[in-house]
C-alpha cells in the first residue's frame, strides 16, 4: 500500500555521491522511504554515465540541465545559486502537477533549502531541509563572513517545518542556535552506524580484495578529495613515519578535485611508493578497507566526525584525529583514539607511528573505540524510525492546520 509520495530536491545527480564520495545519507534516506512505502521524485541535475541510482518502480528521477553562468567570484556563486534555487522550484512544480502534491518536499543540503521552502509553500506542503554539517561555525564572528556563506544562512533561516542537521562535529546546533533557529524546528541527529555491518567487514579480507600486502602496516583515509578534508596532512606525515617505520603502506580512498595535487604532493615529498591512491569505492569495499587498517586517519578542517570515522570506531580500529569542532565529543584522547592538537605533520607522524609500534595500545584504544560505538551510536534503524516519525509529525501538523483554515 502506498504512503504517498516524496518530492526531494538534490544539488547532486547522484543519491549516493557527492562528487567523487560522499555521505551515504541520502542512499540511506532513500532506502527507509522505499521500504515504508513512499513514492519518490527525485529533481537533480543531468547524470553522468557513472552515477548511482536504484532501480525501482516507486523511484522517479527528474533531470535538469547544467548552470549557465560560470561560478567566479562572490558574483558568480551567488548568480549560480539564484539560477539553481530558480531551476529546483520551477522542476518541483512541474513534477507536482504531473504526479500531484507530494506529501512532504524535503530539500537536501543547504544548496536547496530554499527552494524547497518555496515549493513546499506554493504546494500547501510540509518542507523538511536536511544539512550534511554546516562550515559556518568558525564564520559566525562577522558580518563579512557571514555574507561569504550566505547560502548556508539562508538555509538556516528558511522556515521550513523541520531542520535536520546531521551532529558530524561541525556544531550545526550551535549555528542554529546563533542564527536563532527554534529549537522546536531543528532536529539533531547523528548518522546510523550498522554494527552488523562492521563486524563483517571484520571477518573479510579487505586487503586481499584491493590488492593490498596483508604483512605490512596499513594506515587508511577515506574521504572525498576536497580541500577541507585535508588529505594532504597524512601525505605530509608520511616521510617522518616512513623513516620510522619504511615498511608503511598508505591506503587513500575517495576522488575529488583535490586528487592531481595529492598525487603532486606526493610524489614531491618522495613518498608516492608508500601510497595507494584507490579512487572511490563502493561502500561495502570501503567499509572492509577501513576494517583492515592498523589506524585510521581524519584530519579535517571543520570537524572530522564523517561516516568513515564513525565506521573506523565501530569496527575497533585504533584512531588518529585533529583537534576540530566537535571531534572530542566522539574521540577522547588515550582512550578510544588519539588526538592531534597541534596543525604540523610531525605531531601527526608522531600519533601514526605510536599506534604502529605498540600493539597493545592499538588493541586497547580499538577496543574502546567499538565499545562506545555500541553504546552511544544510533543505528540505521533508529535512525529511519527518526525520519519516518519527523515525516508523519510535520504531515499531522499540517493537515491539522489545513483542516482548521477557513474555506
Amino acid at each position: 500500500m502506498s504512503s504517498g509520495s516524496i518530492l526531494i530536491l538534490s544539488p547532486w545527480p547522484s543519491i549516493f555521491s557527492m562528487g567523487g564520495g560522499g555521505t551515504p545519507r541520502g542512499q540511506d534516506l532513500v532506502e527507509t522511504l522505499l521500504a515504508a512505502g513512499y513514492t519518490i521524485d527525485y529533481v537533480a541535475p543531468k547524470a553522468d554515465a557513472n552515477d548511482w541510482i536504484p532501480n525501482h518502480d516507486r523511484l522517479r528521477v527528474h533531470r535538469f540541465g547544467p548552470l549557465r553562468v560560470p561560478a567566479k567570484g562572490f558574483v558568480g556563486h551567488s548568480i549560480n545559486w539564484l539560477e539553481r534555487t530558480t531551476r529546483l522550484i520551477a522542476r518541483g512544480l512541474r513534477v507536482a502537477q504531473r504526479h500531484g502534491r507530494p506529501q512532504v518536499v524535503y530539500a537536501w543540503s543547504s544548496m536547496t533549502v530554499p527552494a524547497g521552502f518555496c515549493c513546499g509553500f506554493l504546494l500547501r506542503r510540509p518542507t523538511i531541509g536536511a544539512l550534511f554539517g554546516t562550515f559556518l561555525y568558525p564564520h559566525l564572528a562577522t558580518r563579512r563572513e557571514r555574507i561569504g556563506h550566505f547560502e548556508e544562512i539562508a538555509a538556516f533561516k528558511s522556515p521550513v517545518d523541520r531542520l535536520l542537521i546531521v551532529n558530524d562535529g561541525t556544531r550545526g546546533d550551535d549555528v542554529a542556535r546563533a542564527l536563532g533557529v527554534p529549537d522546536s524546528r531543528v532536529r539533531f541527529w547523528m548518522h546510523g552506524l550498522d554494527l552488523e555491518a562492521c563486524d563483517a567487514a571484520r571477518e573479510a579480507d579487505g586487503r586481499a580484495e584491493l590488492d593490498l600486502p596483508a604483512d605490512v602496516p596499513l594506515v587508511v583515509s577515506a574521504s572525498r578529495l576536497v580541500s577541507w578534508k585535508r588529505v594532504d596532512r597524512l601525505i605530509r606525515a608520511a616521510p617522518d613515519v616512513l623513516e620510522s617505520r619504511p615498511d608503511t603502506l598508505f591506503a587513500i580512498s575517495g576522488d575529488g578535485e583535490e586528487r592531481e595535487a595529492l598525487e603532486a604532493l606526493a610524489r614531491e615529498l618522495s613518498v608516492k611508493h608508500a601510497i595507494r591512491f584507490l579512487g572511490g569505492l563502493p561502500r561495502e569495499v570501503n567499509l572492509r578497507l577501513i576494517a583492515s587498517a592498523d589506524v585510521f586517519c581524519s584530519l579535517y578542517d571543520y570537524s572530522c566526525v564523517g561516516v568513515a570515522l564513525l565506521e573506523a570506531l565501530g569496527c575497533g580500529v585504533a584512531v588518529v584525529v585533529r583537534d576540530t569542532g566537535a571531534t572530542r565529543d566522539f574521540v577522547e584522547d588515550q582512550v578510544n583514539g588519539l588526538v592531534v592538537r597541534q596543525d604540523d605533520s610531525a605531531a601527526t607522524a608522531t600519533a601514526i607511528t605510536r599506534l604502529l609500534d605498540d600493539a597493545d595500545l592499538r588493541r586497547r584504544i580499538g577496543g574502546e573505540a567499538r565499545q562506545r560505538a555500541e553504546d552511544r551510536f544510533l543505528t540505521p534503524e533508529q535512525r529511519a524510525s527518526l525520519e519516518l516519525q519527523t515525516i508523519a509529525e510535520v504531515v499531522a501538523s499540517r493537515d491539522s492546520r489545513d483542516a482548521g483554515a477557513p474555506h
